[in-house]
């Protein structure tokens, strides 16, 4: 299972990144078997505030409107934007995020031309599928954001800023007194419910569901100790 691609709006992901964060897309967006990466973590909102905006529509209606079904292309036709002008906005959004990338040391040429070679087929079957077709994917990880900023006591802002000074998970969890242990306990339980809400949903099997928790305490280790700023 994908931790990196499940969310809310999995099937605007690549799309709303490319709108505020197409160099984390394209870094992120071949991984497998993880957890979500910690910078990532507050992020989620921006990008589908920013997807929202471009549509004309507020975030809320944008994802009321994809989860009756619709897709990207209808919602947009819908504010009298095409569906080739859609393509062109995000093709021109996430090639100028990727060549930043590349500018700044963050991505290699090779690995930003070989997403380039692939963005107007992902791009197209992405802009014109329902969200609702997504049954592989299940939001099981939905919410760890906000329980990590409940467990420290902070907002999403405050989080970010201390993430991006280069701070792990484990490091702000020890300036409040909260030792890796019982960080790890809190986040494997949250977790946990998530993937028992997705077996009660049939969005994933219990077999599956039981592989995953096993490697809970592992994963979640990683993703706490992880330095941010180690991230390309």
């Amino acid at each position: 299972m994908n931790f990196k691609k499940i969310s809310v709006l999995g099937i605007t992901s690549m799309l709303s990144l490319a709108l505020t964060s197409g160099a984390a897309y394209a870094a992120t967006s071949t991984a497998s078997q993880s957890i979500p990466q910690t910078t990532s973590v507050p992020h989620h909102a921006n990008h589908e505030s920013a997807l929202a905006q471009f549509l004309g529509i507020d975030q809320t209606t944008l994802m009321q409107k994809l989860k009756s079904g619709k897709t990207l292309a209808q919602i947009a036709s819908e504010k009298g934007i095409s569906t080739e002008t859609l393509t062109q906005k995000l093709q021109s959004a996430l090639n100028d995020r990727l060549d930043k990338a590349v500018a700044s040391g963050k991505m290699t040429t090779e690995k930003a031309s070989q997403i380039k070679s692939k963005e107007d087929s992902e791009i197209a079957a992405k802009i014109n599928k329902p969200w609702t077709d997504k049954k592989d994917k299940c939001d099981f990880h939905k919410g760890i954001g906000q329980s990590i900023q409940t467990i420290f006591g902070m907002t999403s802002d405050q989080l970010k800023e201390q993430l991006k000074n280069g701070k792990t998970l484990a490091q702000i969890a020890a300036d409040r007194g909260i030792s890796k242990s019982d960080l790890t306990a809190k986040l494997v339980s949250a977790m946990a419910s998530n993937i028992d809400l997705a077996v009660k949903y049939n969005k994933l099997t219990s077999e599956k569901a039981a592989k995953i928790k096993a490697n809970l305490p592992q994963r979640i280790d990683t993703l706490i100790n992880k330095t941010p700023a180690s991230e390309k």
